[in-house]
């Protein structure tokens, strides 16, 4: 807690699956108030995300949607090191899961590792990560409020941030991308409560 501890920060090395660096921003969520410094291994940058939001920059992503009748789960997209839309796209149709829309992220930097931190500086995840948890957080809003489905490709400390944010998104399901199978499986859920 903030009140117990103020100035609360920890410095996090994830060298790990994305499904487990979302279950450690999770952990820190904003309200546990901690501030976190993560280490990007591919460049040894430090990322800082502080417990109190950054400034959404809407232009910072190309975002889009689909609508798919009769679901009412949501699933965010996230190709930040690739475009992974195709291969989800498969996926949820394969899988039959009942994905009502579909929102995709795509940094406008492009689709690189360094599309995130380097010369947009350490605090450039934080404002991603904010910016599409309250993009998420308007679509859940709107319309039936079942799981939220989340893919990413992506640096783990990334993944680490944009689960801090995810604070009251309810339960999420986390995918991972399985080389031998080409396809997704489901991972670690997530609950908010």
């Amino acid at each position: 807690s903030s009140e117990l501890w103020p100035q609360l920060r920890f410095q996090i090395v994830p060298q790990c699956h994305l499904s487990a660096a979302l279950a450690v921003g999770f952990t820190f969520r904003r309200n546990t108030g901690a501030d976190l410094d993560l280490v990007e291994v591919h460049r040894g940058e430090h990322w800082l995300a502080a417990a109190t939001p950054a400034q959404p920059d809407p232009s910072i992503w190309d975002v889009s949607t689909s609508v798919v009748e009769g679901g009412s789960d949501v699933a965010a997209v996230f190709s930040v090191s690739q475009d992974i839309s195709e291969s989800v796209r498969a996926y949820i149709t394969a899988s039959g899961i009942s994905v009502g829309h579909v929102i995709y992220f795509s940094p406008v930097a492009g689709h690189s590792l360094d599309s995130v931190g380097g010369a947009l500086g350490p605090g450039h995840a934080a404002v991603l990560a904010s910016t599409a948890a309250g993009r998420l957080r308007d679509v859940q809003n709107g319309h039936a409020r079942g799981v939220l489905h989340l893919f990413l490709a992506g640096p783990p400390a990334f993944a680490v941030i944009l689960a801090q944010q995810l604070s009251n998104a309810g339960l999420i399901q986390t995918y991972e991308w399985v080389d031998g199978a080409s396809t997704y499986t489901a991972s670690i859920q997530l609950r908010s409560s």
